[in-house]
């Protein structure tokens, strides 16, 4: 809660959220409860365990109670207990908000209704339920470990429940069926704004009441079976499948026996016998927790949810990705390597502690063995129960790779990836919880104490401890193996990865020793005593040992801490941020400062990528094109890179900024109006560390762009600049420095690879066993640039007389004739409405998804992720996103690269709400209507629920800023485009957008602006829908319509009367409420009479959609115009409908549209 509230600084709060606000309590309360759920079988189940393990069950059933009596004393005593340590966590909230240095601003005054609330109807209810199953299973199976399974198991299963359930229809049904109540009150909360998550207080409605009930109901109704099936005997309850037949143990040949002469005993203490010893030990550990049912049953429920996790690894609305290796080996894994990490906790408390728990360690004790033959052969099963758990892992991504028809394993990836990688950590794991429980008799306090260590330990980083060299088993990039690439492998990533697990698992060899010193043989009274036999077990070897090994833990420590200080030459985001506001404060005197403008780039580049590093030369040329003399020049360098540049005009160094990466030069003598002058150039990689990779270039796989070489001017965010700022139109949103320039890239690689770039090829060769392109560009292009380099395979294609061709990985073949499908489509729509592709070429390139999941597109060249490449599609109703994709990226050719908005609010407006509608009606018109429709409902689920997470107010979309808030100008973009298309027409509309692109494209400085666009589509909309350009580009404005009754009457002629009852209501959002005034302050209000609330709206006169639906037609589909709240509408229809649909095709925005369809009975 402190960190919540700032406590740590602010990194560790949320933007903009408040820390004890009811939904974040919500959220803290549910993640610490299942915390609170390991504490059960400590308390609850050990309260009955007790009697079993200290052999007093007889006695105690001999007295004369009631096993109800019994079973209750144990029960709510123990529950007793549970409900007292709960009442800490909310405690500990509430001091967290108390304590100094606390953020005001983070934090709410106290309201502890809130707390009453999420224990009486989350957290109680959630421990009851499983200290219910904890204590049956305790009692059934007289088994302590048997508790610490059951929570286990019932956390997956309802991981599981939860994403079978997902797919069903009902969402009523998916949250009444979740044990906890998340998804009951997601069912509320989940279209929640940040403001309203800060404010408004956790609901209490009828599912999640009804939730409450069914597992209130289902505790009580384990505990009642529980109290039925007990019965106060000795022998325990055991299932029992088949009878077991008796055998005899002697023969009764006993006179032979007498004449055997026995051979003599034979001794040997050997280290190879201990080794050996060790080797037989750990099979019959492994046999043991193999054998246990709750083993079986933890490792079936964990492949079956790893097998919903995987076949659940796609994007929405059913385009699948191809069932690749490395997606079986993504997100699952990570999922199931904290499964395999929780078993592994568990049993080693099993095994350490076996000996006692079956009354065997007095004997055990006395064997003539050393201790480390015991604790090594117990992490030994440890780490084969935990290779058979991932061969397990195997299996199900095998599986789930040939039922969906996909054969190639990959088997040597599979191998590398579990047991040459996340192998490593479980056992160093495994050694520390040996360790932990070899230090505390009781294993729940080990075992809790290692769940603490385990989840706590990485959130080291975001308070004090950044360096892994001081997190245990921690690396620098902790989920690297999310990004593996068919293209580059793991990358660089491998080496800082193996290097912290080496030195990580000398520690274990220090926490192994200490487990030597540790081990607890005979009957040690006090700690006291075990520190005096410790000392005692520190023999010279043991001693030597241990100062070796701490020897080279220190020095290897060391060393990588000095590494890491070498590889901290690039600064981290959440490093770069704070100096970045403070430069751009600094620096905000120099944003109108005139300066040259580029008009031509050379840039001669060379990529080695066996070393991974390049080396690049180049000059621009400058020209004043201002009507003022400059007397100042600003250079920014990327920080990314190595540069050194030469400017052929006499200047002195003024200021040089190594944080900004910012030099400004005054001249000697000004350059007036139509000077020019040349800025020479060399850049090259910073050298790549031990540890961390600063090169952009890949061994194969290099996405590098012009940010990398040098800019004319200090770049401040003009994006939030109004459009009224006339300073801010003489810079486009591609680059601060040109307007458009002559571009020439000699770019060289190794001979095996290929070069992709922005341009036109105008020549290839080979030379020093290397190979080169040139890449050129003459007259109209922009300055920003981008090339690919790898190992390629083309495909090719044509379109009339333009040349296709795509770059791609060897075997990434799956989507190239979506890809061609999409760019011919979006040449064809845009010469029929606006005009010709400028040049004679197109081509895509696929870059390494470990550098971005994205598309971009420049001059003449797409760049595109590998991810775009391995989309597959089963399901022929899916979306095709390869196709979407291609054909908004070749939008851009004309929306971005001829139409180039200035660099102020709503640029993207012009660029990515175009490139987004042109790729929804080049969908339309290759896929049909469905296909559409399918494409606006996922832009409408994406923009409602991206913008609840925004603590920031939305902009308009024709004013909102660059790119921070994708949801905007992509999925709000092509809503409000569609609408303006399907109310005026696609002829009108696209009119409209023509005479706008015609006007402006290929422009010099002052560049247009989204209230330029706007104009034009103002132009061509009539009086009748002019509030539409109001409501869509110029305010927020929301819908609330709900179809309250609809019926039917047949007619003489055979036709069917529709009465459609139903509420519309319009209202503008205003910081963090909902405004139902218009700019003159009228408004609309109707009271119904059963909802005690009124119903506002801003005044109307809109036209509102109406579909009537048949089972396989359409009836009728019309926009009729609404000016109140409440109306009744009567229309004809010539078959019985049985479907109406308000807005059927998405053209208003409405947060709520499930009561916009009635079903017609």
């Amino acid at each position: 809660m402190a960190g919540s509230a700032g406590f740590f600084g602010e990194g560790s709060v949320d933007a903009g959220a408040i820390a004890n606000s009811p939904a974040n309590l919500f959220s803290l309360f549910n993640l610490y409860g299942k915390l609170l759920l390991f504490l059960i079988p400590a308390i609850v189940g050990h309260a009955v365990y007790r009697d079993y393990k200290s052999n007093m069950q007889a006695v105690l059933y001999s007295y004369p109670f009631q096993k109800s009596d019994y079973l209750l004393g144990k029960f709510l005593s123990a529950f007793s207990v549970v409900l007292l340590i709960s009442l800490a966590l909310g405690a500990g909230f509430i001091i967290g908000t108390k304590l100094p240095g606390i953020d005001s601003r983070m934090v709410l005054p106290l309201d502890l209704m809130t707390y009453v609330q999420l224990y009486v109807v989350y957290l109680l209810p959630n421990l009851l339920f499983a200290g219910a199953v904890v204590f049956g299973m305790v009692v059934f199976s007289r088994n302590i470990y048997a508790g610490f399974i059951a929570v286990v198991i019932l956390l997956i299963v309802r991981e599981i429940a939860s994403r079978l359930i997902a797919g069903f229809d009902s969402a009523a049904l998916t949250a009444l069926l979740e044990p906890f109540g998340e998804v009951a009150t997601a069912l509320y909360t989940g279209g929640w704004t940040v403001a309203e998550k800060n404010t408004r207080p956790i609901p209490f409605q009828r599912i999640i009441l009804l939730n409450r009930v069914i597992w209130l109901g289902a505790a009580v109704a384990i505990f009642a079976i529980t109290g039925k099936k007990f019965s106060l005997t000795q022998h325990p309850f055991a299932f029992r499948f088949r009878k077991s037949k008796g055998e005899r143990l002697l023969k009764r040949n006993f006179g032979g026996v007498l004449g055997i002469r026995l051979p003599a005993v034979q001794f040997d203490y050997s280290i190879i016998r201990q080794i050996k010893t060790a080797r037989e030990l750990s099979r019959i550990d492994f046999k043991y927790i193999i054998s246990r049912g709750y083993f079986i049953g933890i490792a079936l429920a964990g492949i079956i949810l790893e097998t919903l996790l995987i076949s659940q690894m796609d994007p929405p609305y059913q385009t699948r990705v191809i069932p690749a290796t490395w997606v079986m080996l993504a997100f699952p894994v990570f999922f199931i390597s904290i499964l395999i990490n929780l078993v592994g906790f568990l049993f080693a408390g099993v095994l350490v502690h076996r000996s006692r728990t079956h009354r065997m360690d007095a004997l055990i004790d006395v064997t003539p063995l050393p201790n480390w033959v015991f604790a090594g052969s117990q992490i030994i099963a440890l780490v084969k129960m935990q290779m058979l758990l991932l061969l397990g892992t195997m299996a199900a991504g095998i599986a789930v790779q040939a039922a969906n028809g996909y054969y190639h394993f990959e088997i040597e990836l599979y191998l590398f990836a579990l047991f040459g990688i996340h192998l490593i950590s479980f056992v160093i794991w495994d050694i520390a919880a040996v360790f932990v429980q070899s230090i505390f008799i009781n294993l729940y306090l080990g075992f809790f104490l290692l769940l603490v260590g385990f989840f706590g330990l990485p959130q080291l980083s975001q308070i004090v401890i950044a360096s892994p060299v001081f997190q245990f088993n921690q690396n620098p990039e902790p989920g690297f193996f999310l990004y593996y690439s068919d293209m580059n492998g793991y990358g660089h990533s491998l080496i800082p990865y193996f290097l912290y697990k080496l030195y990580w698992l000398i520690f274990g060899g220090i926490l192994f020793c200490a487990t030597l010193l540790f081990w607890i043989r005979g009957l040690p009274q006090s700690f006291k005593e075990r520190l005096s036999i410790a000392r005692s077990r520190l023999k010279p070897a043991l001693a030597l040992s241990l100062c070796g090994i701490s020897a080279a833990f220190l020095s290897m420590g060391f060393w990588l801490r000095s590494q890491e200080k070498q590889a901290e030459v690039l600064p981290s985001k959440k490093e770069m941020q704070k100096p970045a506001r403070q430069t751009e404060e600094k620096y905000e005197k120099y944003r109108r400062f005139p300066q040259p403008r580029v008009v031509a780039v050379e840039v001669n580049i060379d990529l080695f990528p066996e070393s991974q590093s390049f080396r690049a030369s180049g000059h621009y040329l400058l020209l004043n094109k201002s009507s003022t003399p400059i007397d100042t020049l600003l250079i920014h360098h990327s920080g990314e890179a190595i540069t050194h540049y030469r400017l052929n005009w006499g200047h002195t160094l003024f200021l040089s900024d190594s944080i900004a990466h910012l030099d400004i030069l005054k001249l000697d003598e000004s350059m007036e109006p139509g000077d020019s002058a040349a800025l020479a150039f060399q850049v090259r990689n910073i050298p790549n560390a031990m540890l961390k990779k600063n090169s952009p270039v890949e061994k194969n796989g290099t996405f590098i762009t012009s940010s990398i070489f040098p800019e004319i001017g200090y770049y401040l965010d003009q994006a939030d600049t109004p459009p009224s700022d006339s300073a801010a139109l003489a810079n486009h949103y591609r680059a601060i420095d040109a307007d458009f320039v002559d571009l020439e890239l000699l770019i060289s690689t190794s001979k095996d690879q290929t070069i992709v770039a922005s341009g036109n090829l105008e020549d290839k060769w080979i030379e020093r066993d290397r190979n080169y392109f040139k890449y050129v560009s003459r007259g109209k292009a922009t300055r920003d640039f981008a090339f690919c380099s790898a190992r390629y395979q083309v495909a090719r294609d044509t379109w009339k007389d333009i040349d296709l061709e795509i770059y791609y990985h060897k075997g990434h073949r799956y989507n190239l004739a979506s890809m061609f499908h999409g760019l011919k489509a979006t040449l064809e729509y845009h010469k029929r409405h606006f005009g010709s592709y400028r040049r004679s070429k197109m081509k895509i390139a696929e870059f390494p998804r470990g550098l971005g999941n994205h598309a971009q597109s420049f001059a003449g060249v797409i760049m595109w992720s590998e991810l775009g490449f391995i989309l597959e599609k089963q399901n022929p109703d899916a979306l095709d996103f390869a196709f979407l994709g291609a054909a908004h990226e070749m939008a851009h050719q004309w929306w971005g690269h001829q139409v180039i908005p200035a660099d102020v609010m709503g640029a993207r407006m012009i660029t990515e709400s175009m490139a987004e509608y042109i790729a929804l009606k080049v969908l339309e018109q290759e896929y049909g209507l469905q296909a559409k429709q399918n494409f606006l409902e996922m832009a409408l689920e994406l923009y409602l629920n991206k913008r609840k997470n925004d603590p920031d107010a939305e902009r308009p979309l024709m004013y909102n800023r660059g790119l921070d808030k994708k949801h905007i100008p992509y999925q709000k973009g092509v809503l409000v485009m569609n609408a303006m298309n399907e109310y005026l027409g696609e002829g009108a509309f696209n009119a409209a957008l023509g005479a706008y692109y015609r006007k402006v494209k290929l422009q010099d400085a002052p560049y247009t602006t989204s209230v330029e666009m706007v104009d034009f589509i103002r132009r061509g909309t009539p009086d009748s829908l002019q509030y539409l350009i109001h409501d869509m580009f110029e305010t927020v404005t929301f819908y609330d319509n709900k179809l309250v009754d609809v019926k039917t009457r047949s007619l003489p002629n055979g036709e069917y009367e529709v009465e459609i009852d139903l509420v519309a209501s319009k209202y503008r959002e205003e910081a963090d409420s909902a405004g139902y005034q218009d700019e003159a302050g009228s408004f609309l209000v109707f009271k119904p009479e059963n909802p005690p609330n009124a119903i506002k709206s801003l005044p109307l006169a809109d036209y509102l959609e109406i579909g009537l639906y048949g089972e396989d037609s359409l009836l009728h589909l019309r926009k009729h115009k609404i000016t109140s709240i409440r109306n009744t509408l009567r229309v004809h229809v010539k078959a019985k409908p049985e479907t109406c649909i308000i807005d059927p095709n998405f053209l208003l925005i409405d947060k709520n549209r499930k009561d916009n369809r009635f079903d017609l009975q």
